[in-house]
């Protein structure tokens, strides 16, 4: 693009900070809607939150699977060690 004039130059300025302005509230849009908690409801009705996350399920699913990787990594210690 050919500028012929500083008031070209101002003009274009000017458009580019409205388009950078318009997509900065497009990305604060989009960053909210992700960050917001969901309204979806639980079987029993309660709203999930955080909170629902964290269940015995999940408590013991985590636990073994840290378990199984701390086996893991020391059977791939044990076998590679310097001796």
């Amino acid at each position: 693009m050919v500028y012929n004039n500083l008031n070209d130059i101002s003009r274009r300025k000017a458009a580019l900070k409205a388009e950078l302005k318009m997509h900065e509230k497009q990305i604060s849009n989009i960053k909210k809607s992700l960050l917001s908690p969901t309204t979806s409801t639980t079987r029993k009705g309660q709203k999930a939150g955080v909170l629902s996350l964290v269940n015995s399920k999940n408590i013991v699913s985590t636990t073994v699977s840290v378990l199984d990787f701390a086996w893991f990594a020391w059977k791939i210690y044990k076998k590679f060690k310097k001796k």
